[in-house]
């Protein structure tokens, strides 16, 4: 690893921040909106029929407005620093596993304190209780967390750091590599053809298939080490794709 790596992924930690306030605004929106209903829930006894996404998958905001502004903002910022492109991009990666393993590990802190301890009061219930008895929706909170939804959380709250760290590196690399095309002729082209493989292969049943065979492989998979391995192949091999992007991006 490049010894300017390091000191790259330091300068994109410290100059995100715009990505860390929104981030940290709407995590802390939708948490004490979670409070609140807690707080109503005790005055008044019973719970009203919501369903919500838990606070903790909002901390994923992170990773894709990171993965946004680094190529976008810090990258001219690194090189009229001096930085090599090499460095650049190794940094980048070093970045984008800090993060992930920063919102890995606090998703799923939250989803085994105080998601748990909602869920305790009696007035919340999880994911798969929910679908163990969709009559829970008429007179509970329904707190979905993603890693439950995804089955990471199943094993243990190991498999859910390291599922949930591989598929934000995947997560990360796809925005970041977009993000650094979108000012080329080829970039637009990619767009176009995501929205056209998406509108193909959603409405035809055999093409949807497939689609759907993809998003199993990565997120439903239910063996771990193989989602965590496709994840991070997939992850090195798209962030590649944005090195000779940006070798001939002018500055």
């Amino acid at each position: 690893m490049n010894k300017q790596a390091w000191t790259v992924s330091k300068l994109n930690l410290s100059n995100i921040r715009t990505p860390y306030f929104v981030t940290g605004l709407v995590f802390m929106l939708i948490f004490a909106q979670s409070l609140v209903y807690m707080i109503v829930s005790f005055a008044s006894g019973k719970a009203g029929g919501q369903l919500n996404i838990s606070s903790g998958n909002y901390i994923w905001l992170l990773m894709i407005l990171a993965a946004i502004f680094i190529p976008a903002r810090n990258f001219r910022k690194m090189v009229n620093l001096g930085a090599k492109r090499e460095g650049i991009f190794q940094g980048g990666a070093v970045t984008y596993a800090a993060l992930a393993g920063f919102t890995a590990l606090a998703n799923t802190a939250l989803f085994y304190t105080v998601e748990r301890f909602l869920i305790g009061t009696g007035y919340y219930a999880g994911f798969e209780a929910f679908m163990r008895d969709p009559s829970l929706m008429d007179h509970k909170y329904i707190s979905v967390n993603l890693i439950e939804l995804f089955g990471w959380s199943a094993r243990g709250p190991g498999f859910a750091i390291a599922q949930q760290f591989a598929f934000l590196m995947l997560l990360a690399a796809a925005v970041h590599t977009l993000t650094a095309m979108q000012d080329k002729w080829y970039g637009w082209v990619t767009d176009l053809a995501i929205a056209a493989i998406l509108s193909v292969f959603i409405p035809i049943a055999p093409l949807r298939a497939w689609l759907v065979r993809f998003f199993d492989l990565i997120l439903f998979n239910a063996n771990p080490f193989m989602q965590i391995s496709v994840c991070l192949l997939l992850a090195a091999a798209v962030y590649a794709l944005s090195k000779p992007i940006f070798a001939r991006k002018v500055i």
